[in-house]
Parts: C-alpha cells; structure tokens; sequence
C-alpha cells in the first residue's frame, strides 16, 4: 500500500506553482522579462539578429535562474551559502591538545595486547 499524504497544506506549504517556489518563480518571471527586454531593444532599436539579441539576453537571464534556483549541500541558498562562507572565513581556529587521546591509546594497546596473548 502507498502512503499518501493527506494534510496538502502543512507537507506543501512552500510550494506556489508546479512545484517551484515564489523566490523560484519570481526568479523565472525576472529571467523572461530580461530576456524579452534585451530581445525588444537588440531587435527593434539596435537592429541585431534576434539570434543575436536572444543569446545576449540568455546570459543575464541565466544567472537569475541560477541565483534563484541553486542550493548548496547543506540547503542554503547563494546568499546564505556567501555570508557562511565569509563568516568561516572571519572565526579564527581553535586549536587545543587533547591528552586524552594518548591515554585512550595506550588502554587500547594493553588492550589488544593482552587479546593476542589469550589467542596464543
């Protein structure tokens, strides 16, 4: 039997259309309308091919589409993802020696050698 999620407006709270997100679809909405501005004035005031004036376009457009869609690997968005970035950049190291760790070591290694000695 498949589960289905009966509660729609608490499991997609989030989403506006089709799935995307209002930052994801104003990001799609900016995108066209950029495109379609540098189309109207490459083709009909600068007199470019309309090849010419899309491909111009695409490549504004495409960088909304990419500030407003990419996630990093921890779920933040490109803004985010530079402020902890910068913020990591900014926090000095801290650096201490744990002595802990060679006394754990020498336990284990009495440890182990007591078993070799049971296996023999």
């Amino acid at each position: 039997m498949i589960q289905i999620n009966e509660d729609f407006e608490k499991a997609y709270k989030d989403s506006m259309a089709k799935g995307f997100s209002m930052k994801e679809l104003l990001a799609l909405g900016g995108a066209v309308a950029l495109l379609s501005v540098f189309c109207f004035c490459g083709y009909f005031l600068l007199h470019f091919n309309l090849y010419l004036s899309f491909l111009a376009g695409m490549v504004p457009a495409g960088g909304i589409v990419f500030f407003g869609f990419w996630r990093s690997s921890s779920d933040l968005n490109v803004m985010e993802y530079y402020q902890a970035v910068r913020k990591r950049k900014d926090t000095e190291l801290l650096l201490w020696e744990c002595r802990e760790y060679d006394e754990e070591k020498a336990l284990y290694e009495e440890v182990f050698a007591a078993l070799e000695d049971r296996k023999e």
